[in-house]
């Protein structure tokens, strides 16, 4: 159980993650403008932008393949493709109650 919870936090919401990395990096980048040679900062901004880089890679992934069939069908409606995926979220989120 706990991986599944794990994956479920991890995997299932990408825009935590970036916003989180994005968040970091801020912080990091105030630290740079303080003291510009240390190199713990550095190591850490080209951490954070390889990870940022792999969850924007792993978003983008994700919309395609939400959008394979609109795509194979050559609509053009996103406003319709959006709302449609927004409500297939919440219909797994939805928890029922005991």
């Amino acid at each position: 159980m706990a991986l599944k919870q794990w994956r479920k936090e991890v995997f299932d919401s990408p825009e935590a993650t970036i916003k989180k990395l994005r968040e970091e990096m801020k912080e990091v980048h105030n630290n740079m403008a303080t003291d510009p040679m240390n190199e713990q900062f550095q190591k850490a901004e080209l951490y954070l932008q390889k990870e940022l880089s792999n969850w924007l890679s792993y978003e983008e992934d994700q919309w395609k393949q939400r959008s394979e069939s609109w795509l194979h069908l050559r609509d053009k409606n996103t406003k319709f493709f959006l709302l449609y995926n927004e409500s297939k979220t919440c219909q797994k989120s939805y928890i029922p109650f005991d």
